[in-house]
């Protein structure tokens, strides 16, 4: 984004180094790991990985409008979907359901110092909803915000990017 506003070329440069370099070393077209040191990835990506790496994928899309970062954002998208969506009660996971098994499976809505994995998906679903015409993608947004509806009205400071997501809607 900030390569459009500033007139850089060079951040668009680099944002498409970093995109190619997650793509190619953490994102196998089919899992996101979490981390990356000394040469290796690993760790399971969790839904906040998924939904920010849809999010900058979207991003560079707007910007340059190259379909391969489109193509991107929903071959993860979908596998996001997939992994974390919970159909029962609508929302998305924290940890894929691939994932070690756990105690329970929670999920986040709340955004803190950075959005809440919820909040960037429901957003970046309803914009990839909107190019692509895709509704199902802009369903799983009504849903989150359906689910969420009670809390937003009562706790509205603590859901910036998702209150985005809904004047967006």
């Amino acid at each position: 984004e900030a390569a459009g506003y500033l007139g850089r070329d060079d951040y668009r440069a680099i944002a498409e180094s970093n995109a190619d370099f997650i793509l190619t070393t953490l994102w196998d077209g089919n899992r996101l790991l979490h981390s990356y040191k000394d040469g290796r990835a690993r760790f399971n990506g969790y839904l906040d990985d998924y939904a920010n790496l849809v999010d900058g994928l979207f991003a560079l899309y707007e910007l340059t409008f190259d379909y391969k970062w489109l193509e991107a954002a929903v071959s993860v998208s979908d596998r996001m979907i997939e992994r974390f969506w919970d159909p029962a009660d609508s929302g998305f996971y924290f940890t894929a359901n691939n994932h070690e098994a756990l105690l329970t499976r929670t999920k986040d809505f709340f955004d803190n110092a950075t959005p809440s994995g919820n909040s960037v998906a429901a957003d970046v679903l309803l914009k990839l909803a909107a190019v692509l015409d895709r509704p199902d993608y802009r369903k799983k947004a009504e849903d989150i915000f359906l689910s969420t509806a009670g809390f937003l009205k009562q706790y509205a400071s603590g859901f910036g990017r998702m209150l985005g997501a809904v004047d967006f809607y």
